[in-house]
């Protein structure tokens, strides 16, 4: 995944997968610093506590975007990011005032809606150490949208 997941982005693989006390992450290009997760369920758990360790070692790391990429069932690739990197308005009053420790990413929260209408992000709320307000988009369509940050 990690080298697909480089090869994607233009980036370069973390050597020792990010587990150096120097090298943190899995990915890093000039722009990003991506950690990158597997799962073979259909959905992965991301908890406001692994946002908080990706988005502080992007900090760390010469102030890079923190990115998170997580292959579901070895189909799909969602990848998760903060709106305000890419400049995205986002009305967090729309949020309800109870707001969860963790969210469960699937592939089906993307798609037509009763409408007809295709929703290629979703825009979620953890809470932790700080209340993170989260995109979630397929990397199909991330990539499409943000082509000339890429």
């Amino acid at each position: 995944q990690e080298k697909s997941v480089a090869k994607d982005f233009n980036g370069k693989q973390v050597i020792a997968s990010g587990s150096l006390w120097f090298a943190d992450s899995d990915v890093r290009t000039d722009k990003f610093l991506i950690e990158c997760k597997t799962t073979e369920k259909d959905y992965y758990s991301l908890t406001s506590k692994v946002w908080e360790k990706i988005e502080q070692e992007a900090i760390k790391d010469h102030l890079r975007i923190p990115l998170m990429v997580i292959d579901l069932e070895d189909r799909d690739r969602v990848v998760v990011f903060r709106p305000q990197d890419f400049d995205l308005p986002i009305d967090t009053r729309c949020f309800q005032s109870e707001i969860p420790k963790s969210i469960r990413v699937r592939a089906d929260m993307f798609g037509y809606d009763e409408f007809g209408d295709y929703s290629s992000m979703l825009i979620t709320h953890i809470c932790g150490k700080k209340n993170n307000v989260l995109c979630l988009m397929l990397q199909k369509d991330f990539e499409e949208q943000f082509k000339e940050e890429l």
